[in-house]
């Protein structure tokens, strides 16, 4: 047989050399690793391998021959080996060997490298050499210890530790208000100027050396030290308290500014040499003038702000090439309303009567208002007040009175301005004081009228009174201005020391509101009833008070304009009412604001009128009714302002009522009028007039009754009998031979006889004799006439008493016929009584043997007068004038008991003590009595 072929054996690889592994820790001296920073380059032969150190500062290759291998460890940036001895600092790479051990062992190596460990500490001085503390220093690159910024100490020291050498540090010394002068590293440099901000310390640190680098600065200072809170521009000055260092030679500049002005630039001003020297308290005062701008010269008001003070240095310095930082410098303050004063202004605005040649009109206006006739705003007539206030003048004066109301003309005539030229007939408008607190009343006047002749005889066509043919609320309207009172507020602001300064140059156009509330009227000086006296008065007055709203909501109580007054009937629509808006009031201009309800004006800014500077004003114009009140609020407003929300802060307004305001006391229109004269015919011997009791009755309807300075005359000095006489046949009675005027009866001729008459046939005789062919009713309307017309020349305005018999008093005997001739005391001196009377222009014929009390018949005679109308037991009733449940009422009549019995006792003549109803009572204050909308009955 053949021999078969072998398949060759494989190889093992050949072994290499045992392997080892190496791992290197990189670290800085203080043992802190070098962390994925450093790389490590292992080369042997032809291999090389690197890798970066990881969180730990540890690289490993585990996988290496064993054997010699050269390691390269290339650190951070500034890291070098540690230098041995004395040898410098060198950064960069390290070159080592390690024998790599054959088998599982791992050869360990720690490598250590370094940075350059130099300490850096800037000194801070100031010019004189002297440590400058918490002043900031930063440094640019960081130190070693990652430290940019520190601030010096007391002594001038900001240490920033360990720094890398080979680097050129910045350093920055000082804030805005120092800066550096020319003073760097350990040496001194030449002169440079002063400059804020970054400098090189010109050196680098070498390893291990303390590097102590003085920068010295120069204080640059400006700031301020203290504005005033506040202060009373143009009264006193604000005063500006500065430190400055430094900036002699510099531009430092000045501005005042207010937010709230055009340019927001009040002032702005380079400060002076002495202004510009060093020093920790300077002063700068600014009187609140305005030096640009358009108030250019003027002065700075509250309206202008919120203010602000600054300084700031001008950047270029003096030689215009060297450029610097700004130092600026600001604070806030405040100029502020302090309060508010009202009171009654001017008629004009320079507080001067106009020419009386040149402004005859005007003349006339002030020269009536100053006078207390309401003659309307000088200037500017509104709603006829001129032609009334004329023609009620004229009728108030002696030398211009005319019995018929018609024969008066409004013509500025000769007398009529003579008159005013010499103050005749002066009167107030305001009485009392309701300025001064809110506790305070003042009343304003308003003349009660009486009624008057219709026609310009007393007799024949056109002849009559207003009594029967008008009303009362007519003849007012006709007769009548509502009162026109000035008001003026005046506006001060807050001195430094928080007291008041008036400065009307600098209170701005601020507004000022003008609210008016009514009052409910106080009822506890009406009647209330009593089993005696059962007056409804008070009663009626509750519920009549409440018509149209009244005593609802806000509004209050006072005449609504359906019954006469003013007071609207919607809730809340009369607070403009009691004002005349628009410009009548120069150099004012007013405006309802029904937002807020109130009217408004503007404090003048018009030079041209420098007494109203710094002043608001408004005419009141409330009511004619009598008992109408009124309390008054001024008050400064912001509404409008750009600044409002800063204004009402500053001044704490955040709310209405925390608005600077003023509250007036109350206001309460009164109707005046007074007894001129009594005229005697005869005298009243018994049952003295009662004058005060009928002022009284009167003062419950706030119509004042001025009863202080009577006239006393006797009749013989007022008629001659051949006026008389003429009377009496212009009456169409015919007068009997020998009739005269007799001193002690109305009736001229001799009293019938009695004859055998016994005393009761001889009393009903002579009650008749008085009452004969209405010789009284016939004649008294002429007689009182004529008798008018005399008292007149004295007394134009005012009622006229005239106290009279109806015929001579006779001693009635007992019984004559049967030889009875004794006289009872009843029956001395007896005399027939028959009638009192009411007539027009004021004239009362008092009977002075009427039963009744003597004040109620002379109150109701005065009623008459002022238009009231009868009620119960008289014979012409006027149910519809009268509260149908007050059976008390003063213009009713007693009942006498003789004609039967008495129904309600309290009304027995001679014992009736009635007063004016609820009705009768706003008659009187002059509401339109006889209104539907007025309840028929209390």
């Amino acid at each position: 047989m053949g021999k078969t072929a072998q398949k060759p054996v494989p190889q093992a690889p050949a072994v290499p050399n045992t392997l080892g592994s190496l791992i290197i820790t990189v670290k800085d001296p203080a043992g802190n690793p070098i962390v994925s920073e450093a790389t490590v380059f292992v080369r042997r032969l032809e291999e090389t391998r690197h890798r970066l150190t990881d969180d730990q500062g540890i690289v490993k290759f585990p996988d290496l021959a064993a054997g010699v291998v050269d390691v390269t460890i290339d650190p951070a940036p500034g890291f070098g080996p540690v230098p041995a001895g004395n040898a410098p600092f060198k950064a960069g790479a390290s070159k080592i060997s390690v024998n790599i051990e054959e088998g599982p062992e791992t050869t360990f190596r720690d490598v250590v490298f370094t940075k350059a460990l130099g300490f850096l500490i800037v000194k801070v001085l100031d010019t004189k050499r002297q440590p400058l503390a918490k002043v900031p220093v930063e440094i640019s690159p960081a130190s070693a210890e990652g430290i940019s910024r520190f601030s010096t100490n007391g002594s001038g020291i900001a240490d920033f530790g360990p720094v890398t050498p080979g680097l050129t540090y910045h350093i920055k010394a000082g804030t805005t208000d120092l800066t550096v002068k020319p003073f760097f590293g350990p040496t001194n440099g030449p002169p440079e100027p002063a400059v804020i901000g970054l400098r090189e310390t010109d050196r680098s640190v070498a390893l291990a050396e303390v590097a102590t680098v003085v920068v010295q600065l120069e204080l640059k200072k400006l700031d301020i030290v203290k504005v005033d809170d506040h202060f009373a521009s143009s009264k006193e000055p604000l005063e500006i308290r500065f430190a400055i260092a430094g900036l002699a030679g510099r531009k430092v500049v000045l501005t005042i500014e207010g937010e709230n002005y055009p340019g927001n630039t009040l002032v702005r001003r380079d400060l002076g040499t002495l202004e510009n020297a060093d020093g920790d308290n300077n002063l700068i005062s600014w009187d609140g003038q305005i030096k640009l701008g358009p108030s250019q010269d003027q002065f700075a008001n509250p309206l202008m702000g919120p203010f602000k003070v600054k300084f700031f240095h001008d950047a270029l310095l003096s030689d215009k090439t060297t450029h610097t930082g700004v130092l600026t410098a600001e604070k806030k303050f405040k100029i502020l309303y302090h309060s508010l004063e009202l009171k009654q202004g001017p008629f004009t605005p320079d507080e001067k009567e106009p020419d009386k040649a040149a402004k005859e009109k005007e003349w006339v206006q002030f020269k009536l208002n100053q006078l207390g006739y309401y003659g309307g705003p000088v200037g500017k007539d509104v709603e006829n007040y001129l032609e009334k206030a004329i023609l009620l003048y004229k009728a108030n004066h002696k030398k211009m009175y005319q019995m018929f109301p018609a024969n008066y003309r409004p013509d500025i005539d000769q007398p009529f301005k003579d008159a005013l030229t010499a103050g005749e007939n002066s009167r107030p408008a305001l009485v009392g004081d309701a300025f001064g607190s809110p506790g305070g009343t003042a009343k304003v006047m308003v003349q009660e009228i009486y009624y008057q002749y219709l026609g310009a005889t007393l007799t024949g066509a056109g002849a009559g009174s207003e009594f029967r043919n008008g009303s009362r609320s007519v003849c007012d309207d006709n007769k009548l201005n509502r009162p026109l009172i000035p008001l003026e507020a005046t506006i001060f602001l807050k001195a430094k020391d928080n007291s008041k300064k008036l400065a009307p140059e600098a209170v701005g156009p601020v507004r000022i509101n003008f609210r008016m509330k009514d009052p409910n009227e106080n009822l506890a000086t009406q009647l209330s009833p009593t089993a005696s006296e059962p007056s409804q008065t008070k009663k009626y007055l509750e519920a009549a008070l409440v018509i149209n709203n009244g005593r609802s909501g806000d509004n209050g109580d006072n005449c609504p304009s359906t019954l006469n007054g003013i007071r609207r009937t919607a809730q809340g629509t009369s607070f403009d009412a009691p004002f005349l808006l628009g410009d009548a009031y120069q150099p004012y201009a007013t405006a309802s604001d029904g937002g807020q309800k109130v009217v408004f004006s503007t404090a003048s800014t018009d030079k041209k009128f420098p007494l109203r500077l710094g002043k608001a004003g408004i005419f009141f114009r409330p009511s004619y009714i009598a008992g109408d009140d009124y309390q008054l609020r001024a008050e400064i407003d912001f509404t409008g302002q750009p600044t409002q929300a800063a204004l009402e802060a500053d001044h704490a307004a955040t709310t209405v009522a925390k608005r600077i305001h003023l509250d007036t006391g109350t206001f309460v229109v009164t109707r005046f009028c007074k007894v001129a004269a009594i005229v005697t015919w005869p005298s009243r011997t018994k049952n003295a007039a009662q004058l005060d009791l009928v002022k009284a009755e009167f003062a419950r309807a706030h119509v004042e009754l001025d009863t202080s300075s009577v006239a006393t005359k006797n009749i013989s000095d007022v008629l001659t009998t051949a006026d008389y006489l003429a009377q009496l046949q212009a009456s169409g009675l015919t007068a009997q031979p020998g009739m005269t005027v007799k001193p002690n009866a109305y009736f001229g001729g001799p009293t019938p006889p009695q004859g055998n008459m016994n005393a009761g046939q001889y009393r009903t005789l002579l009650q008749g004799f008085a009452a004969e062919h209405g010789f009284f009713d016939r004649s008294s309307p002429l007689v009182g006439a004529e008798i008018s017309k005399k008292v007149r020349a004295e007394f134009p305005v005012g009622i006229i008493l005239i106290t009279i018999n109806q015929h001579e008093p006779v001693d009635v005997q007992t019984d004559p016929a049967h030889g009875n001739h004794s006289v009872l005391q009843s029956n001395r001196q007896f005399v027939a009584g028959y009638n009192s009377v009411g007539l027009p222009d004021g004239v009362i014929f008092l009977d002075l043997q009427d039963p009744e009390k003597v004040y109620y018949v002379t109150a109701h005679e005065m009623g008459h007068l002022f238009f009231l109308r009868h009620w119960e037991n008289a014979k012409d009733t006027h149910p519809t004038f009268h509260d149908l449940n007050d059976h008390n009422c003063l213009m009713s009549y007693g009942v006498d008991p003789a004609l039967g019995r008495v129904a309600l006792p309290f009304q027995t003549q001679g014992r009736f003590t009635p007063h004016f109803c609820g009705k009768c009572n706003l008659g009187l204050r002059g509401w339109e009595q006889s209104n539907r909308l007025l309840a028929k009955q209390s």
